[in-house]
This record gives structure tokens, C-alpha cells and sequence, in this order.
């Protein structure tokens, strides 16, 4: 029994070295909802009144969540974007969780932006591409003594923002591919991916 007792008391001193919320939440779910929120298991408003946000917390979240739940009143949400999480824990429900649903909505436009910014990247390659394609093209032609449409010159693939349309699609941004139709017609087909 001394020998739990001391491993205990160990393991309260090393808690209580550790530098903030998030390496003690890591660290003990249940010392770290009592330290912050509940001594005893009793609620204390008092020693932590504002909601606590863990942002970057790799520990269990059913743990954690467990612990919380421990103490009466105590809410929790978590905000998770990819491997990376937020644990939000508070007295106020309602705070609670727009904390949590304002970080996932942040989190979910910072990757529309990431997704936006390298299909923004991928088309300017292709244009340069398509520009020495259609260069090399029109070379040939001149050298022939045939100039072609200027109609060709609109060949290509062509990302287009337009948030009105984009929301439908998410994170799936469209494309519109423009073909020649060939040497006959003077007529472009497009094709919207």
C-alpha cells in the first residue's frame, strides 16, 4: 500500500512540474480536470472560470472526456482538423461549444485556402505549358504560311473562382477544359470538370 501511495505522490509532483494545461492534460486526464476544475471532484467554478483550450492536444480524447464528465456541470468539445486537435473544456455549454465550431470552421477555410492556393499553382503551370504548346503550334503554322484561328489561342484548362458556384463544391474545385474541335469547325468545345 506505501508503495502506491508513494508512486501517487510521484506521479502529483511530476504533474505539478509540468509547464501548462496541454503537457498535463497529456500527461493525467484525471489530475488535470482536478487541478483545473474540481478539486475532490467537487466543482470549482472559481479556480478556472473561463473556458480552457487546449489547442494541439495528441492525448486521448475519450480519457479526457471521461475526466471531464467526472465533475458535475464541467463541459467539454473538441475541434479537430486532420491529426490535429483542440479540446475545449468550460462551465458554459454554449461558449463551449462556439469555441469548438468557430476552430473547426477556421480550420476548414484554412484548408479550402491550402486547396484554392495549389489549384491556383497547378493552373499556372499549365497555362505556361499550354503558352509553349501553343508558341511551338503557331511556329509550324507560320512557317507553313497558315495562320490558324485566333480561336486556339483559348485553348487551355482554366480554374475559375466564383464563390456563388464554389460553395456547392467544397473542397472539390472545378475546372473548365477548353478543346479544339478541330481544323473545320472554328468552333472551341469546353467541358467543366
Amino acid at each position: 500500500m506505501q508503495e502506491y501511495e508513494k508512486a501517487l505522490r510521484e506521479r502529483a509532483e511530476t504533474f505539478r512540474s509540468l509547464s501548462g494545461p496541454i503537457e498535463r492534460a497529456e500527461f493525467d486526464a484525471d489530475l488535470f480536470v482536478r487541478h483545473y476544475f474540481g478539486p475532490d471532484g467537487k466543482p470549482n467554478r472559481s479556480i478556472t472560470p473561463d473556458p480552457l483550450i487546449l489547442k494541439g492536444f495528441t492525448g486521448d480524447w475519450g480519457v479526457i472526456a471521461r475526466a471531464a464528465h467526472s465533475i458535475r456541470g464541467l463541459e467539454i468539445a473538441l475541434a479537430t482538423q486532420g491529426h490535429r486537435h483542440t479540446v475545449c473544456l468550460g462551465w458554459d455549454a454554449a461558449a463551449v461549444r462556439y469555441i469548438a465550431e468557430d476552430l473547426e470552421y477556421s480550420y476548414k477555410a484554412e484548408k479550402d485556402k491550402q486547396l484554392w492556393q495549389e489549384a491556383i499553382e497547378n493552373h499556372k503551370e499549365l497555362v505556361k505549358d499550354t503558352k509553349k504548346a501553343m508558341n511551338n503550334r503557331e511556329s509550324a503554322s507560320k512557317k507553313k504560311g497558315n495562320t490558324q484561328n485566333d480561336l486556339l489561342k483559348c485553348v487551355g484548362s482554366y480554374t475559375i473562382r466564383c464563390d456563388a458556384i464554389g460553395s456547392r463544391f467544397g473542397s472539390n474545385l472545378p475546372t473548365i477544359d477548353i478543346e479544339d474541335s478541330g481544323p473545320t469547325a472554328n468552333i472551341l468545345i469546353a467541358a467543366v470538370d
